[in-house]
């Protein structure tokens, strides 16, 4: 479990609670990762204090630069290594695109970390180099996807999570766009698409 940017992995438990209920009978353990960067509040995320990142950024549009991305991909790793074996990983929005990045990464080295993953607000970093790591690396994977993005998510548009979900055709499954924002929905549409793709596994 992969929490986003502010959050850590305390409160990703609790945002996630309706979905993982709904998938109960299928998923007997959770495990909740936490992000080694200390994350500076974003007014927009309305989040608590003691909130993390997987990467920082410059917030210039024309030369976008992230820091650290590369650090957390090693930490990810490392647990999927140790820890495990893990059937699947679970990211929302930051954490989503490590999780594509993972994705990439078991492609390129050719180790077995997981089998599918769940990308919800997820999007191709603006950063090139993160970007062509992901939509080069992901291609002809056998991971397979499951999407999800609200119809009024302000922070992540619904065309760039279309983005990344292009580049992880064929294997990808969207969930019909909830009516919500940048958030884990917990709406019944959702909650059963979830629950349906999963249990095909």
């Amino acid at each position: 479990m992969v929490h986003g940017y502010g959050q850590n992995a305390e409160s990703f438990r609790k945002k996630t609670g309706a979905i993982r209920r709904s998938a109960k009978q299928f998923v007997g353990d959770w495990h909740f990762v936490e992000a080694h960067l200390d994350a500076p509040p974003r007014e927009e995320l309305k989040e608590g204090p003691g909130g993390k990142a997987w990467w920082l950024w410059n917030q210039s549009y024309t030369n976008p630069i992230n820091t650290g991305w590369k650090e957390s991909l090693d930490q990810l790793t490392h647990v999927l290594e140790t820890e495990g074996p893990f059937d699947g990983v679970f990211g929302f929005s930051q954490g989503a695109s490590m999780v594509s990045l993972l994705i990439a990464e078991q492609n390129r080295t050719g180790k077995h970390l997981f089998d599918f993953a769940v990308l919800i607000g997820g999007f191709l970093p603006r950063m090139e180099e993160m970007r062509n790591l992901i939509v080069s690396g992901v291609a002809g994977t056998p991971v397979k996807t499951w999407h999800s993005f609200g119809e009024k998510d302000e922070i992540i548009p619904s065309k760039m999570s279309m983005e990344l979900v292009d580049a992880l055709i064929p294997n990808a499954t969207v969930c019909p766009p909830h009516p919500g924002g940048h958030l884990v929905s917990s709406s019944k549409e959702v909650r059963d698409s979830f629950k349906s793709w999963i249990s095909s596994l």
